[in-house]
């Protein structure tokens, strides 16, 4: 999910903070990338996560599981045990995802009057 702005979107230092903030105590928001383009990773639980992205004028909100279940999955598809990944997630994770990613969008759209885009 897209959320487009007019105005610059907030550093993501300050991001992570307010989100730290005024989220669930539950939640959990890490600092992840090098240089100028980190992103914040926001863990609701080990399976359900998502990672935000600032871009000059748009944040991307993408879910994700968050680490250390993201560097689960690529070995469960190495050894080719794919199939089993519902038995470990759950087949409702995916759903759960996109319901953060759209919690997310409207903590956001309230707090900065943001526009999102469903692409």
């Amino acid at each position: 999910m897209r959320i487009s702005t007019k105005e610059i979107p907030p550093p993501t230092n300050d991001l992570i903070k307010i989100l730290k903030q005024e989220l669930p105590a539950a939640y959990s928001c890490e600092l992840y990338g090098l240089g100028k383009n980190k992103s914040i990773i926001v863990s609701k639980s080990n399976s359900v996560g998502a990672q935000i992205s600032i871009h000059e004028n748009e944040i991307t909100i993408q879910g994700a599981p968050p680490p250390p279940f993201a560097y689960f999955m690529p070995f469960m598809v190495w050894t080719e045990l794919a199939i089993l990944l519902p038995f470990f997630v759950g087949v409702s994770t995916v759903s759960k995802l996109k319901e953060l990613e759209k919690e997310i969008a409207v903590f956001l759209k309230n707090k900065y009057g943001l526009a999102a885009n469903n692409r």
